[in-house]
């Protein structure tokens, strides 16, 4: 049986106006008439109104308005599809209450069901996540030029109960960065300018010489630079201040350079809004008006643009989040609006929907916007960004469910959202969230579930791998064995609030179970369990200073355990060493000490006890030195103590990934203790 397709021809006017309805009086932009609605449009007609007739031409009407309902389904028909059925998991009669996502259908074409399992279990897995109220967005999936599927879920305004739709405008959060990052390639290609030039060469009145005249174009475009970042505390005092490119520079035009540019990977918003002041200058165009003629117009992205979300542009989803700006979790759920900078700039911030990066992933894989030469140079990786993952110019070059995967990331408050195209493969899936987390959910499912050939064709996956994600085996043991040494690892709080997986968009994914599965490789019993969201922290170390004690009852001696942690996992490892008052127990703390942590302390004059090793990045923004910890703790109970400032580059980065940096000395600190 052949696989139900769409061809896509690029010509998306031409097609929904075939596809959307025939009766000029009932058009609106942007908008689609759901089921019920197309049937009372043929039953009632303007030129004839059914209620003039007979009774039996009522019925007639009445019996073909109810066989096109069901033609129809939620959303315009695009093609004929087999009639295999999607289980949506229903709610049971003593659940909560329906979310709004339950109240309002998915009701946006178009899910392409095939005899094949790999796309039919992607819809049923996407259905179950929007029932959950999980995922809020719009997903495409297609090999080539065929869309095999398109379907929108939950909803775009949660006031008016508005849906989304597959043609409601996202935003994009950093990918923006690909648009960029193309035009600055154009430039190339066009000798305006050269990837080795200086930032100097094209902004002479640039305000910090010293930056000017040490970061190249290649250096911005792969977050090598050494520049920081424009979310800083004066942003967040004013998100909505900043319209423009230039209008960004004041936020670190002043800082130093965090590192000699080259020598590491540390993302970089900053670099990006600099790239932008670039093609201005080198253009002589508005950041905006050489995106929109050099890529958006080639491409055919008629709804992709720099929209301001104060200007009431229709179409354009509202993001909702229980984020606050600086990233911190409430119980609340809200309007993103007044969290994010107010319309796109060169480092993220556009709009576009689905179909439209799907145009983009075509003109640019099939060199309408640069020469086969410059995309390739584009897309290949240039530096290490974690495991499997590199960053390109502007493209993250990555692999993913064993396959080669470009593109980029979205993320922030009530914006998630990722392009991946495969170039070996043929394969393309866009997701767009106006949510939190829910398209890293998606994410993580096609790294265990990956679309090819192999698996659309049928053949069974060449895999009997547990999912990786499944972190069970981990759990405090019922059984002690005296003559193990035990390693407790505290996750950092990102776990808490996504779950597993838990994914970054500066840092990456935090590879939760990779790390479990490293340490537990060393000789180690790992324990380890993901906290429930909002976890308090104290009580958390009264929990774990328990399960201690059982070991020590049990005969374990405490030189043979470890207590390891990060980021909010280390502030709770602080905690149980200061409550556990065992001068031989081993403690490892990563990324914490931070001036508001050290400060606590100072405040309630708590010591440490035990051997404390404290580990940090040097650009680490989250962390900071443990040393006056140690001094208070000396002559408390605190037996050895030592830290280390790792150079990585990658700041809180370093603990969402199994570094050889920080895992050799966790293991080689919790082996000093150990009794022979």
């Amino acid at each position: 049986m052949s696989l139900s397709r769409r061809k896509f021809t690029g010509n998306r006017q031409a097609e929904r106006s075939r596809s959307r309805w025939s009766k000029p009086a009932f058009q609106a932009k942007k908008g689609r008439l759901d089921c019920a609605q197309r049937a009372l449009m043929t039953m009632f007609s303007p030129a004839e109104p059914v209620w003039t007739t007979d009774l039996t031409r009522i019925f007639f009407c009445i019996i073909f308005a109810l066989v096109t309902i069901l033609q129809a389904g939620c959303g315009p028909v695009r093609t004929n599809l087999p009639l295999t059925p999607i289980l949506t998991p229903l709610p049971s009669a003593s659940a909560s209450p329906p979310t709004l996502t339950q109240m309002v259908p998915a009701n946006t074409p178009t899910v392409h069901l095939t005899s094949f399992p790999a796309i039919n279990d992607f819809a049923t897995y996407l259905e179950g996540l929007a029932a959950a109220d999980q995922f809020s967005g719009a997903v495409l999936v297609a090999e080539n030029g065929e869309i095999l599927l398109e379907k929108a879920y939950g909803l775009a305004k949660r006031t008016s109960l508005t849906p989304n739709q597959v043609d409601t405008q996202f935003n994009l959060g950093s990918m923006n960065k690909m648009f960029t990052a193309v035009a600055i390639m154009q430039l190339m290609e066009q000798g305006k300018l050269s990837l080795d030039d200086t930032i100097l060469k094209h902004l002479p009145d640039y305000p910090n010489a010293a930056v000017a005249e040490a970061v190249t174009i290649h250096h911005l475009l792969t977050h090598t630079s050494g520049l920081g970042d424009v979310f800083t505390e004066e942003f967040v005092a004013d998100p909505h201040r900043y319209r423009t490119n230039a209008e960004f520079l004041p936020l670190f035009m002043d800082e130093p350079l965090h590192f000699k540019p080259g020598d590491r990977f540390s993302y970089s918003n900053a670099g990006f809004v600099v790239l932008g002041l670039i093609i201005e200058k080198a253009s002589g165009q508005s950041y905006d008006d050489a995106i929109q003629q050099n890529i958006f117009d080639p491409a055919g992205m008629a709804d992709t643009g720099s929209f301001e979300i104060d200007a009431n542009t229709p179409g354009l989803a509202l993001g909702y989040t229980t984020r606050d700006i600086r990233g911190n979790e409430s119980s609340i759920l809200g309007e993103n609006t007044p969290l994010i900078p107010i319309r796109g700039f060169a480092a993220g911030g556009g709009y576009s929907t689905v179909e439209d990066l799907f145009l983009f992933r075509n003109a640019l894989l099939n060199f309408k916007l640069l020469s086969p030469q410059a995309t390739e140079l584009l897309l290949t990786g240039k530096v290490a960004m974690w495991e499997n993952s590199n960053y390109a110019y502007g493209f993250m070059d990555q692999i993913v469910g064993g396959q080669r995967a470009v593109g980029h990331t979205g993320g922030a408050p009530g914006i998630c959202s990722f392009l991946h195209m495969y170039p070996e493969s043929g394969y393309t899936v866009t997701v767009l969230s106006n949510s939190d987390n829910g398209c890293f959910l998606i994410l993580d499912y096609l790294k265990i579930n990956p679309f090819s050939s192999q698996v659309l064709s049928g053949t069974p996956a060449l895999t009997s791998e547990p999912p990786k994600n499944n972190v069970s085996q981990y759990a405090f043991p019922a059984v002690f064995d005296p003559s193990q040494s035990y390693l407790f690892y505290l996750h950092g709080k990102i776990i808490e609030d996504q779950g597993i997986p838990a994914i970054s968009p500066k840092y990456g994914e935090y590879e939760y179970a990779a790390i479990l599965e490293t340490l537990s490789s060393k000789g180690f019993v790992v324990i380890s369990e993901k906290r429930p969201k909002n976890t308090d922290g104290m009580k958390y170390a009264e929990r774990v200073v328990a399960q201690v004690m059982k070991l020590l009852k049990a005969g374990v001696p405490a030189r043979n355990i470890t207590v390891a942690g990060a980021s909010k996992g280390a502030g709770i490892t602080l905690l149980v060493s200061s409550l556990l008052r065992n001068q031989e127990g081993n403690f490892v703390v990563m990324g914490t000490c931070d001036p508001d942590t050290i400060k606590e302390w100072k405040q309630n004059k708590s010591f440490l006890n035990g051997n404390v090793l404290a580990i940090y990045d040097s650009v680490d923004e989250y962390a900071g030195s443990c040393q006056e910890l140690f001094e208070m703790s000396e002559g408390h109970g605190i037996a050895r103590h030592k830290e280390i400032v790792l150079q990585v580059g990658t700041g809180h980065g370093i603990l969402y990934h199994p570094l050889d940096e920080w895992i050799l000395p966790t293991i080689e600190w919790a082996r000093k203790g150990q009794t022979p």
